[in-house]
Order: C-alpha cells, then sequence, then structure tokens
C-alpha cells in the first residue's frame, strides 16, 4: 500500500562526528551498540540493546485516513533497562509518548537525538519543544558518570477479521481462530472478562479462568500505560489501534506480539477487544536477515555495511577523550586472483575462513575485525596506543607466513596493509577511509612492481 501521508516521522542523531536522520516509518526499531539493532550506537555511554522505539497506527471512525505516533521505551522487550538510562529533555524516563522536539538522550549526552514530524510538503517541521530545555543540557558526560554494568528488571497490519458476526459465538468463529489470541475486557473497569482457546494455549494456560484472574499489569508490564493510552483514544476518535507489543505467559517468558486493540459488542454491552498475532517466529527471521545484511556469508565477519557504522560511532567515541587513539588497518590477499584463476570456490572459501579465524586470535574484546570485500579484511583497534597498534600489524604479516593446507596441497600467500589513525590522520571517517586505502594501494604496487 502506498503510503501517501504527507507527514513523515523523523530520527535526527547527533554524534560529534555528524548526524544521521532515520525515517521512522517501520513498526519498531531496537536501538544500540549490539549489530542485531535496527539503530546501532557503538558508543561507550549506550547499552547493546537501549530502548526501542515503538510505532502505533490509529485508524479513524468515519475516514479512511490513519495516524501514527511514536513511543520509546528504555531498554528491550525482556524488560532488560539500560545502563545509564533514557532521557526525554533532561528527564530520565521508563516510557515516553514521543512530541515533535523532543530530545533523547541514550545514556549520556555524547548520544542526543531529536524527534519530530515533518511535512514534506511545505517542508515545515513540528518542532514544540521550548528551547530552555536545550540550554539545560550538559556539554558532555563525565566518565564517573558512565555504569558499565546492565540492570535487570521485574518487534503488516492484521488483516481485517470479521469474526465477531454473532454475540454468542464471539470467541468461536473459524475466522477468529486463524490469530492466536483474543481477549474481552470491560470497558468501564479494565477487566478481563472472556478470552479464546488460542490465547489460553498461546500463554501456556490450562483454563480459560486462570487468565480471567488476572489483570492487563500482568499480561502486559512493559507498555500497559501505552495500552491505556489506546483504549482511551479508542473512546474519542479511533476505530482501531495497531502496533507491536509483548505479553507475559504463565511460565513469566515474554512473547513477541502484534496487537490491535478495538471496541465490538457482547450482548449488546461495548467491550474492548485485544488481538494478538505472536510474532516470535517472525523476530527470530528478522534477527537472522539482520545478521546476514551486516555479516559476510563465508567468514561470518562483520562486512563493510556494520563497518561503516561502528567506524562513525567510534569515532563519535573517542572525540570526547583526550588521549583516544583509534587505529583503521587495511589488509589485502596479495595472490587472490591466482587463487581464483587456479583453484575452485571452494578452496578460496577455506583461504578466507582460515584467514578471519586466525585474525580474529589475534584481537582483545574491544577490537573488532571485519572481512571487507573478498580479498580484503579491516581491523579497528582502540587500544589508545599506537605500539599496540604496531603489534598487531606485525602479527598480521606472521598470519601470512604459514602456508595453508588444502587437498594435501600447501598454498601461499603474502599481505598487503594499509593505516591510518585518530587523530594523527584525521577526524572524520572518509578522511582515515581515504588515507588507509591509499596506503594499502602504495603497498599492493609495491608487491606487484616486485613479483615483475
Amino acid at each position: 500500500m502506498i503510503d501517501d501521508n504527507p507527514l513523515k516521522h523523523l530520527l535526527s542523531l547527533e554524534l560529534s562526528t555528524g548526524k544521521k536522520t532515520f525515517l521512522l516509518e517501520k513498526k519498531f526499531y531496537s536501538v544500540g551498540r549490539s549489530s542485531s539493532n535496527s539503530i546501532i550506537i557503538n558508543h561507550r555511554v549506550t547499552s547493546r540493546h537501549h530502548s526501542l522505539i515503538i510505532k502505533a497506527t490509529y485508524h479513524r471512525k468515519k475516514e479512511n485516513k490513519a495516524d501514527t505516533a511514536f513511543w520509546i521505551l528504555d531498554g528491550d522487550w525482556q524488560g532488560q533497562k539500560s545502563r545509564n538510562g533514557l532521557f526525554i529533555n533532561t528527564e530520565k524516563i521508563d516510557l515516553h509518548k514521543l512530541v515533535p522536539g523532543d530530545i533523547i538522550i541514550f545514556g549520556g549526552i555524547e548520544i542526543r537525538a531529536k524527534y519530530d514530524i515533518v511535512d514534506i510538503r511545505s517542508k515545515e517541521l513540528f518542532s514544540v519543544l521550548d528551547k530552555k530545555h536545550i540550554t539545560e543540557i550538559p556539554l558532555s558526560t563525565e566518565v564517573n558518570d558512565i555504569n558499565h554494568f546492565d540492570q535487570i528488571s521485574s518487534n503488516n497490519d492484521y488483516q481485517e477479521l470479521k469474526y465477531l458476526g454473532e454475540e454468542n459465538n464471539y470467541c468461536n468463529n473459524t475466522i477468529a481462530e486463524l490469530i492466536e489470541g483474543i481477549i474481552l475486557i470491560d470497558s468501564h473497569h479494565l477487566q478481563i472478562v472472556d478470552c479464546n482457546l488460542s490465547l489460553i494455549k498461546l500463554l501456556g494456560y490450562d483454563t480459560k479462568e486462570e487468565i480471567l484472574d488476572l489483570n492487563l499489569e500482568q499480561l502486559f508490564p512493559l507498555d500497559i500505560e501505552i495500552l491505556k493510552d489506546d483504549i482511551y483514544l479508542l473512546n474519542n476518535q479511533y476505530s482501531d489501534v495497531s502496533r507491536d507489543s509483548v505479553i507475559k505467559t504463565k511460565e513469566n517468558k515474554i512473547l513477541s506480539v502484534e496487537l490491535k486493540v478495538r471496541f465490538t459488542e457482547k450482548l449488546g454491552q461495548k467491550i474492548i477487544c485485544l488481538s494478538v498475532l505472536d510474532l516470535t517466529q517472525q523476530r527470530k527471521l528478522e534477527e537472522l536477515l539482520r545478521y546476514q545484511i551486516y555479516h559476510n556469508p563465508v567468514t561470518n565477519l562483520p562486512n563493510y555495511k556494520l563497518f561503516k557504522e561502528h567506524f562513525f560511532s567510534l569515532l563519535a567515541n573517542y572525540s570526547a577523550l583526550d588521549d583516544g587513539f583509534i587505529s583503521l588497518i587495511l589488509v589485502k590477499i596479495n595472490e587472490w586472483q591466482e587463487i581464483g584463476y587456479n583453484y575452485n570456490y571452494e578452496v578460496s572459501e577455506l583461504i578466507l575462513k582460515t584467514i578471519g579465524k586466525r585474525f580474529k586470535q589475534l584481537i582483545s574484546s574491544k577490537d573488532i575485525v571485519y572481512h571487507w570485500r573478498d580479498d580484503q579484511f579491516a581491523f579497528l583497534l582502540a587500544q589508545n596506543t599506537s605500539d599496540y597498534s604496531e603489534k598487531i600489524k606485525y602479527q598480521i604479516l606472521q598470519v601470512a607466513e604459514e602456508s595453508f593446507s588444502v587437498n594435501e596441497e600447501q598454498i601461499k600467500v603474502s599481505l598487503s596493509i594499509g593505516e591510518a589513525s585518530y587523530p594523527e590522520d584525521g577526524s572524520y571517517d572518509e578522511i582515515l577511509l581515504q588515507k588507509a586505502d591509499r596506503t594499502l594501494t602504495e603497498n599492493y604496487y609495491e608487491y606487484v612492481k616486485e613479483k615483475c
């Protein structure tokens, strides 16, 4: 379906190395250091899974139109909070409905973002944040204020269903059974009054009565405030609300679900109907696809796309430190073309896998090695010392000293290296990349000359 709504939702992420603007269109976005996130922020003050941005879609009662809002949640769907907190306009929050102009701080002031709405017809931003809030934000985060330990605390709209055709069989209609669960709620007291068999099975309960004894907070512990807001809006101008959510099972497990909230009738009384669709397998597939997007399929090392994300945010991290030092090392397999001509792809893949494995053994947990292209690898070293960089370069060259045994044949390769260092060679990712690539090319040409 073509989105002809002229109002677009934006998240502008500001780092010391520049700004990135994301167009918010998906049903939810995960934010944090982990490469599995939708928005990756590789910074010392951010957690692996720092926050979630959740889209809620509100369909109007008498118009074929929909409105959109975004909520932001501290931590992940499992209830694990971020280490250093989530702040909106300097106030620490657990859950917040975003308003145009909101300033979001992901753990430390170095990582801030602004939420806004733009009318693409007039190019007008809907910012409403009072400027005095911005002046209250400090310029940097003190190192002593950073908490380095995670805290634990207690991600298609549905097709329209016509399952409530008759009052007396609203939970038994065959179309209703196509979705995972139905919860019916008294609209006055917000108590659960009924559910279907699919919901009982989904949550692992034995009887309907067990669920009827629960309250909404027990089923929706993380986003109950969003649900209450959904119901409030339904009472006014909207026919239904749809968004991603999570629901708790009998065994206290958290399931990712798609939730649709609407009004219906039972025995002549107006009640709230929650339709719940299990997204667990879909989430696993999405995580697998995201992993494949960011990793090389042969070596399983992070690829160029993830390198760019990491490099950008890593520079932002270290630019705030006086003693920050980052080394970018590019490595090229000199004999790659000959290997391709003389051997099949299985041999080529075996050599790549072996090199990747050897490279990973050289670095510490603070460093990352990437499989950039077929014949190129990249290292990001963040150990705050040039001596460490020299040591790793020596060890990289030593990797090629050991031949590769393939089908009882010993294959020898050599490597060319290019390097650039922050801040000595520049402060921006593109400048450092150009320097490293230039020195790599020069060293490779030296290899070609010697071979000729």
